[in-house]
């Protein structure tokens, strides 16, 4: 029998890292310019923690720190672009000008238009960022119903840009960039917030077999044209069952992670196959990894969060310490691509954080299969 999983609480993480601070040694720190390491002690509270798990979105060019600070260390996408990805992050509270936040989902089940830190999955980081960091964004879902039966379902969470002109009503248009289109929508203030709660997608309204969009085929919502992000991507599309044709195409549904389309598209836009190929599975890295549960803490010994499941660690860095041992992650991605930033943070590039686990909790590197 399969015992049933408890529900994650935060204050477990805390009640780790007390114990192991009451019974370890003080960290010493992995560079020379850290100071003396304070086992454990965290120096700063948060305030205004949430009584409910909120989400903020934050935009491609955002600086995670390693503390409310402006000298603290921080990671940052090298290779970020004004059009990339939006990510998602949990409040954990407020200190000041800045947001405590996290990497980590307790719901896990991706109900986010944003996309996830790729490279934190399994980790509760204890980061920071800027309150101004956080984006526009929707709170509540966004429908729009045309009545040639195409429309569209937003979800919480969807960033928007600033407003670009008067919709009248007191509402504007504001720009949306979804994972896979382009669109606008007319909404007021009163929709939009800088923090917002997950909400699942509506249930598919067919169950028919799928077809896919031809490269560069129109698909039309209400009187305008639905945008591809990229000319040369193609979605699937599902017939809506009992939709009348129209001279626009037949009704189809399609979906990303931030919402619903209904669509109409013509019968030289679609095809019976088609599509991008999956990314095809890696082999064990061989890396280090961290046991489930651990404590983590920061090179100057401050609490850094909690692995919650099995996480392969980055290359070791600095000097190694009796009993701990530092790693560096990138958040950002699976990879690091950035060229090293010595001086000032030795053996880190610009994508990457160093955190410390207990040598007892580290597992030993899965072996990579032989070739035959």
């Amino acid at each position: 029998m399969t015992r049933a999983r408890k529900p994650w609480d935060p204050r477990l993480s805390r009640l780790r890292h007390a114990i192991v601070a009451l019974a370890a040694l003080a960290l010493s720190p992995w560079c020379g310019a850290c100071g003396a390491a304070q086992w454990g002690r965290d120096p700063y509270p948060l305030h205004g923690e949430p009584e409910t798990v909120t989400f903020v979105a934050v935009g491609p060019r955002v600086r995670l720190a390693t503390a409310p600070d402006v000298d603290a260390w921080t990671a940052h996408d090298l290779a970020a672009r004004d059009d990339g990805p939006r990510r998602w992050l949990r409040v954990r509270g407020e200190r000041g000008g800045w947001l405590a936040v996290s990497p980590h989902d307790p719901a896990a089940a991706g109900d986010h238009c944003a996309e996830a830190f790729a490279g934190a999955q399994g980790l509760d980081l204890w980061l920071w960022v800027r309150k101004a960091e956080a984006q526009d964004v929707l709170t509540a879902p966004h429908v729009i119903d045309h009545a040639n039966g195409t429309g569209l379902w937003l979800r919480p969470g969807t960033p928007v840009g600033p407003p670009v002109a008067d919709a009248g009503g007191g509402r504007h248009w504001r720009g949306v960039r979804t994972d896979q289109f382009l669109t606008a929508v007319a909404v007021n203030a009163a929709a939009l917030g800088d923090r917002y709660q997950p909400s699942h997608l509506p249930a598919a309204a067919t169950s028919a077999e799928g077809l896919w969009s031809n490269t560069g085929a129109r698909l039309w919502l209400g009187d305008g044209e639905l945008l591809l992000r990229d000319k040369q991507m193609t979605v699937e599309l599902w017939p809506v069952a009992g939709a009348s044709p129209l001279p626009a195409g037949a009704l189809y549904e399609t979906r990303d992670r931030c919402g619903v389309y209904r669509l109409r598209a013509g019968v030289e836009a679609v095809q019976a196959g088609g599509g991008m190929l999956g990314m095809l599975g890696s082999a064990a890295s061989g890396r280090t990894a961290l046991r489930a549960g651990s404590p983590l803490w920061w090179p100057d010994g401050r609490p850094a969060g909690t692995a919650i499941a099995r996480f392969e660690l980055g290359r070791q860095v600095g000097s190694q310490t009796e009993g701990h041992r530092c790693f560096a992650i990138a958040p950002f991605s699976w990879w690091s691509i950035g060229p090293d930033r010595a001086p000032t943070r030795p053996g880190l590039r610009p994508e990457e954080v160093a955190v410390c686990a207990l040598v007892a909790d580290l597992l030993p590197a899965a072996k990579a299969p032989q070739r035959r």
